[in-house]
């Protein structure tokens, strides 16, 4: 004979309740590197983070050379949408 497994009320509503908890808006992108690739801060710590799925042409890491075409265009364009954002 199986035993039925029971749930306690209060440990079902902490189970409910425990995934809307989110860390959402307390880490701050504070650099964007290029067009998939930016810093955050938050908590004390600072996370490089390279986003998939997004396939940006690579920046130089000489002053000099701009790197792939487009570039500077696609760090341009995620600077704008992220930078300083939580």
């Amino acid at each position: 004979m199986r035993k039925r497994f029971n749930l306690s009320p209060i440990l079902l509503s902490f189970l409910l309740i425990l995934p809307t908890v989110s860390l959402d808006g307390q880490f701050k992108v504070t650099r964007v590197y290029n067009g998939n690739t930016v810093k955050t801060k938050g908590h004390d710590i600072e996370i490089k983070i390279r986003l998939v799925g997004i396939d940006a042409p690579e920046t130089s890491k000489k002053k000099r050379d701009p790197g792939q075409p487009y570039s500077q265009q696609a760090k341009k364009f995620l600077k704008g949408f992220v930078l300083n954002k939580n």
